[in-house]
């Protein structure tokens, strides 16, 4: 096996480590590479983050309604007993 390694040590040398194959390759891979792991984190940092919204129901300036009693009013509940809203579905 010693062998082997000190033959392809060898060759490498003589060839040499610095050609134009050697230097495009290394470049393409690490852009490529960086690209990638960028997106994936970059994707967790987007897909897990999510904005404290409220979608905007027309006629609140009309009325003196205090804000609890507008969403009461307009805005769907996950549950009878839970005070959580369910702020994708406004009928």
């Amino acid at each position: 096996m010693e062998k082997a390694e000190e033959q392809l040590n060898e060759l490498l040398e003589h060839i040499g480590m610095e050609g134009k194959f050697q230097k495009r390759f290394n470049i393409q891979y690490n852009l490529f590479l960086m690209l990638l792991v960028a997106m994936a984190s970059i994707n967790i940092v987007l897909a897990l983050s999510t904005p404290e919204h409220w979608c905007h129901v027309p006629g609140r300036n009309r009325t003196n309604f205090t804000d609890l009693q507008w969403k009461n009013f307009t805005i769907p509940r996950w549950g009878k007993k839970t005070n959580s809203y369910n702020v994708l579905i406004i009928l």
